[in-house]
């Protein structure tokens, strides 16, 4: 048995596993935005673009590589991606939330200072999504 095949057998999450499961949901929601089959990746790279537009613009390559499960987006990339298509592209962040609390504000900003900076980011990420969401 190779490498792959044990550590399928053990049940270990490797780089390859989360990279195929972002690909499997970003072609997901990609087919329910564009109703179907995803257009180009060059037409995804201009919407995502247009969709967050303080967010640099990827190549169609990049999304190509997204797509076809060869590489992860950067962080600033994947919350674009989650702030057009929903949180559906990165189910796995609502799975790591901290417990809910009910701090003022005050309160919230030391508690947030306190978090690892992967922990904020998960939380930017959502509250982005959050404030697209009801600007709508």
């Amino acid at each position: 048995m190779d490498a792959a095949g044990k550590r399928e057998m053990a049940g270990a999450d490797t780089g390859d596993d989360q990279t195929a499961r972002f690909a499997a949901n970003l072609t997901s929601c990609l087919r329910k935005r564009y109703a179907g089959r995803p257009p180009s990746c060059s037409r995804i790279a201009r919407d995502l673009a247009l969709a967050v537009p303080s967010v640099p613009q990827v190549s169609p390559e990049t999304v190509r590589k997204w797509i076809t499960g060869k590489s992860l987006p950067k962080m600033l990339h994947g919350q674009a991606l989650c702030i057009w298509l929903g949180s559906g592209i990165a189910p796995d962040l609502t799975a790591l939330d901290p417990p809910i609390k009910d701090l003022s504000l005050q309160q919230l900003i030391a508690e947030l200072n306190t978090l690892p900076q992967e922990a904020i980011q998960r939380i930017s990420v959502k509250l982005a999504f959050w404030l697209e969401k009801e600007k709508r």
